[in-house]
C-alpha cells in the first residue's frame, strides 16, 4: 500500500494573532526519518532523501514519497518536518512560525 498523511498547518499560538492574508502562505517539506534503536543520540535519518512540499495554510492530505528501508526491532518512523530544504532554492516561505498536527497511515510489509 501507500503511506499517506493528512495534516493541518496553522499559525503557531507564539506568533499571536496572525492574519494569514497579510503574510506569505507557509511552505513545509515532510518525508519518513527513521530512528535507529542502536543510535544512542536518537538521530533521525531522512528516508532515502526524499521530502513532500506542503503551502499554505489549511488542511493537507497527501501520499507520501515511497521508501524502502529495513528497520530493526527498537527502530522508530517518524515524520520529518521542515521549513526549508537545500535543494529547493527558489521556493519563499512565509516567515511566520506555524503548527503541523495531524496523522499518517503506513503500510508495513514483513
Amino acid at each position: 500500500g501507500v503511506s499517506r498523511a493528512k495534516l493541518t498547518i496553522a499559525p503557531a499560538a507564539e506568533a499571536g494573532n496572525v492574519d494569514p492574508s497579510q503574510v506569505a502562505p507557509p511552505l513545509i517539506y515532510v518525508g519518513l526519518s527513521k530512528s535507529s534503536a542502536a543510535d544512542p543520540n536518537g538521530t533521525a535519518d531522512l528516508l532515502d532523501q526524499q521530502v513532500w512540499p506542503l503551502k499554505g495554510y489549511g488542511e493537507h492530505e497527501f501520499d507520501l514519497i515511497i521508501v524502502n528501508d529495513m528497520f530493526a526491532a527498537g527502530d522508530t518512523i517518524n515524520l520529518f518536518v521542515q521549513g526549508s530544504w537545500p535543494l529547493i532554492h527558489d521556493a519563499v516561505s512565509g516567515d511566520s512560525p506555524v503548527a503541523v498536527s495531524g496523522r499518517g497511515d503506513l503500510p508495513v510489509l514483513t
